[in-house]
């Protein structure tokens, strides 16, 4: 192989460019609605152990009308909430229940900021 070809199967690769995705779409975000999506994510954790992007769509949606050019903002948000120790990134997903998403699999990330009760059940898989 070539070196300037790349292989099909290069994790890393693969991993680098979808964070630098992640970042270009972070950027073309509006500030406000990054702010309001930080405040959504926190006020979800604190009242949820374990939830998907779907509740926070849901408490934004409740915040503001502004929507993001590109939707996978979203997903910089959740990098920065887990950054700043408000959430963790799981293994495991639940399917979408939002109807545009087709009953898509998506992450469930786990509070940090919530009770710890609610916290053990939700590492239990509650």
């Amino acid at each position: 192989m070539e070196p300037s070809q790349r292989s099909l199967f290069n994790p890393g690769e693969g991993a680098r460019l979808r964070d630098i995705a992640i970042e270009r779409v972070a950027q073309g975000a509006d500030a406000l609605w990054k702010r309001m999506a930080i405040v959504a994510v926190h006020e979800v954790a604190v009242e949820k152990a374990a939830f998907t992007t779907d509740e926070v769509e849901a408490k934004l949606a409740e915040m503001t009308t502004r929507q993001p050019k590109d939707k996978r903002a979203l997903g910089a948000i959740m990098r920065a909430a887990a950054t700043i120790g408000l959430i963790l990134a799981t293994e495991r997903v639940k399917p979408s229940k939002i109807p545009q998403n087709d009953r898509r699999p998506k992450r469930v990330w786990l509070s940090l900021v919530t009770s710890p009760h609610r916290a053990a059940t939700a590492a239990a898989g509650g």
